[in-house]
């Protein structure tokens, strides 16, 4: 049986996430940027961990389809039962270059 750190607070974990979370030999990967590419047969994600890349995926144009609407649906979720609206990083770096622009 699971331990609490791996139930989810905003709904089910599918069986195939909770056995990857669970699983030691699953290499565990946090990153805080990324950027994306793409060739004319896959997309590539560059993981970024304080500007410096640490793993590359790379996709089907199928799979990178799926994934935009598989995230989507998740931050909706999110957005829905916390009834707050996510930031993006473009979003957040836009508003702290306009608090800098008012103090000069």
């Amino acid at each position: 049986m699971p331990d609490d750190s791996t139930k989810s607070k905003l709904g089910p974990i599918p069986p195939e996430a909770l056995a990857a979370l669970t699983d030691t030999s699953v290499p565990k990967i946090y990153m805080n940027g990324f950027t994306l590419g793409f060739t004319n047969a896959d997309s590539e994600l560059v993981l970024l961990l304080f500007g410096r890349p640490i793993a590359v995926l790379s996709f089907s144009y199928t799979l990178t389809k799926t994934l935009a609407e598989k995230l989507t649906e998740l931050v909706n979720n999110w957005e829905e039962k916390t009834g707050h609206k996510l930031q993006t990083t473009e979003s957040i770096e836009q508003a702290f270059k306009s608090k800098e622009a008012e103090t000069k």
